[in-house]
């Protein structure tokens, strides 16, 4: 698949919008997302309180970080979804949508992002380690891994 016709967002996607993505996707997790959560309650809850990066082919979201940029002095940043519609996946989306979210929170001066993963979705522990992440904590159903962010002035 071409990355030409994606068109790079943030934070322009509805709750119908988010809803139809992560239903598209359901499949996808390791676990289904709709035995764990809610889709549309949390689809509100992304649309209403998370900053999302989005990409978009037309008029469909095919690709989705949704995070907080906490307060850096009491929590780090947290990524609370990352998804690829299954037809685009391998595109190199969700590495480009992961990145702008990181140097959105070093611009923001987060010293630290941490998401939550299953250990036995391969290629999403894979991708999280090659953009720097470490895993900092878990059990044998959640893997919490860490990004230590660098200050962009330092480098």
């Amino acid at each position: 698949m071409s990355t030409d016709a994606i068109d790079y967002r943030q934070g322009s996607a509805s709750a119908a919008d988010i809803q139809a993505h992560l239903h598209a996707c359901d499949a996808c997790f390791h676990i289904p997302l709709s035995q764990r959560v809610d889709i549309p309650a949390y689809s509100a809850k992304l649309a209403d309180n998370a900053v999302t990066f989005e990409a978009w082919r037309g008029a469909v979201l095919v690709g989705l970080v949704a995070a907080y940029f906490n307060d850096p002095a009491v929590r780090p940043g947290f990524i609370s979804n990352v998804s690829v519609d299954p037809d685009a996946i391998g595109a190199g989306i969700a590495s480009r949508l992961l990145q702008a979210f990181i140097d959105a929170a070093q611009a923001r001066r987060l010293q630290q992002i941490e998401l939550h993963v299953s250990p036995k979705a391969d290629a999403a522990v894979a991708l999280y380690r090659k953009l720097g992440f470490v895993e900092s904590g878990g059990d044998t159903e959640t893997l919490t891994m860490r990004l230590t962010l660098t200050d962009p002035t330092q480098r």
